[in-house]
């Protein structure tokens, strides 16, 4: 056997191998995505507030989680984490559980009104229990070992910051500034937050840089020491390491060391986005810059949002006219799509719906790619590249690899109340004529109303409304509703037909009158599956044919 021959096909081996390596370990040829692959949607029905169901559906084996909670459930009640393959819910009773799919559920903790997830570190979970309609809650840290749960803070505005471990928290307590050490009581730093004031912690929970009435400061965490850097108020802060950070004072870019003076780099600044490449920012002009080492070169003009990645390989924006462009080489620009009425970017992918319905996926290196046409909404979770989307037909889709055929998950979206994928409401139902259909009288039982409000009773029969009173049709109406959402909207009266009632005695004449009167500008009502309530708090129960028949007879 030839020996040289065999060393020398090992070294070609060796070299390519080498060659492999290199490659994989250059500055910038890694890209690997930090984004999760979330494959759960949670489907929401119920015909009322006190019997709602959740399903949690896979979209790849279609296997579903049932959810029997017997209570309204709103878009802050049940959530699917991803990161940690887990379902959080709260019960009727304001229990918290979580559920693994296809396992059994774990109670962590009661007396939960709301809940929002803050974030997720190794195995913590940092939650906050809100009252739905307030931005006000407390804060928990579960330990999703054993899931218990300890309260770090009460009343947190919820605006708050916090370090990627969670051992710093920092937060508005009803204007003051105080700050949360693992292990420690929360101290005030400041109390004049109400004056224009703001806050931003480092990942690391070292720095604190805020202001208030009096000015910008930086605190060191660590030493419990701030320092007053200027008396102007701070915008946009980015920190780029441990000990510098960039921020905005009166329309100047300042970079700053911690415990150095800050450095002054442009003026005229409106915006900008930090990257590994260098800074993008538009001026006043709504022109757009890239700044690198002190010099700026110019992109494009007219500019009313754009897009940055990381690294700074992939720019986009979207001009005044709607148009959608992607900058290649720091000046060629390519259109993509006019006419943009929904967008998102989370860092990796922008997905873009235009006028027409169609929608496009944009990636880092890759052509524009549309993926569907006659799409009506969509969602790009900011923990994910997944892109959830729903059509004109009421299906639903999932679209993970632009190469890849996107996924059916729903038939007929019509069959539940809302869904959600990742943090986001994907589809909600809208209220609908057909879903009060019925009749209705004022529950005269549970209010003190006027007399001739508990005579009155309302016939909705597909798009035509009639009230009757005192034994007699006051007027028939053809109506539509103006959905608010899956539980508001306004009956419009777009047609009116009033019956003659003059035989009514005296008071019931005039009563009648002052009922038409009531209704003549429409009826905003609220209703929760069993009743509906206007918006002078009147309540109407829905009543039975005969027994309309009866009182009307």
């Amino acid at each position: 056997m030839d020996t040289k021959k065999i060393l020398d096909k090992k070294n070609n081996i060796y070299g390519f191998l080498m060659i492999i390596l290199i490659i994989l370990f250059l500055p910038g040829c890694s890209s690997k995505s930090t984004k999760i692959d979330n494959n759960y949607f949670i489907a929401v029905k119920y015909k009322d507030h006190s019997n709602a169901n959740a399903e949690v559906i896979n979209a790849v084996n279609n296997k579903k989680d049932e959810i029997k909670i017997g209570r309204y459930l709103s878009d802050n009640t049940i959530e699917y984490i991803p990161e940690i393959d887990t379902i959080l819910f709260v019960d009727q009773n304001g229990k918290l559980f979580a559920k693994k799919p296809q396992s059994e559920a774990v109670e962590i903790k009661n007396n939960i009104n709301y809940f929002r997830v803050l974030g997720i570190y190794k195995n913590f979970l940092l939650l906050a229990n809100c009252a739905l309609d307030t931005a006000v809650a407390d804060i928990y840290l579960i330990n999703m070992e054993n899931w218990e749960a300890e309260k770090l803070i009460s009343n947190a505005v919820l605006d708050l910051k916090y370090s990627k471990d969670f051992s710093v928290i920092v937060y508005d307590d009803w204007q003051d500034i105080k700050i949360y050490k693992k292990g420690q009581e929360a101290k005030k730093i400041t109390n004049s937050l109400y004056d224009g004031g703001r806050f931003d912690l480092s990942p690391n929970g070292k720095i604190l840089v805020y202001c208030d009435g009096k000015g910008t400061y930086v605190y060191n965490v660590e030493n419990d020491e701030k320092e007053k850097i200027s008396s102007k108020k701070y915008e946009q802060v980015t920190f780029i390491n441990e000990d510098t950070l960039l921020f905005v004072m009166e329309n100047e870019l300042y970079e700053m060391k911690v415990g150095k003076e800050p450095e002054k780099i442009i003026s005229n600044i409106n915006d900008y986005k930090y990257s590994s490449k260098g800074i993008y920012f538009t001026d006043e002009d709504k022109n757009l810059y890239f700044l690198k080492d002190k010099q700026k070169n110019k992109i494009a003009s007219e500019v009313k949002e754009y897009f940055v990645n990381e690294d700074g390989s992939m720019i986009l924006f979207i001009n005044d006219e709607d148009i959608l462009y992607r900058v290649e080489n720091l000046g060629d620009k390519q259109k993509i799509s006019s006419d943009l009425e929904k967008y998102s970017f989370n860092g990796e992918r922008f997905v873009g719906l235009n006028k027409d319905n169609e929608l496009y996926v944009i990636e880092k290196g890759k052509d524009a790619v549309k993926i569907d046409t006659d799409v009506n909404n969509f969602e790009l979770p900011t923990n994910t590249n997944n892109v959830a989307y729903i059509k004109d037909n009421s299906e639903m889709y999932l679209l993970k690899n632009i190469k890849s055929k996107p996924q059916k998950v729903i038939d007929n979206l019509k069959d539940y109340n809302f869904i959600k994928y990742g943090e986001l409401i994907l589809y909600e139902k809208q209220l609908e004529l057909n879903d009060v259909e019925g009749i209705w009288r004022f529950n005269v039982e549970t209010q003190n109303i006027d007399p001739k409000f508990a005579s009155a009773f309302i016939k909705i029969n597909g798009d035509t409304l009639e009230l009757y009173a005192f034994d007699k049709i006051l007027f028939k109406a053809s109506v539509l509703l103006d959905a608010h959402n899956s539980e508001e909207g306004k009956i419009v009266f777009i047609s009116k037909q009033v019956y003659d009632f003059s035989d009514l005695p005296y008071k019931y004449y005039y009563a009648a009158l002052d009922l038409i009167d009531y209704f003549s500008n429409g009826i905003e009502i609220k209703f929760d599956g069993k009743s509906i309530e206007d918006d002078n708090y009147n309540a109407y129960e829905r009543v039975e044919e005969i027994y309309f028949d009866k009182n009307n007879n």
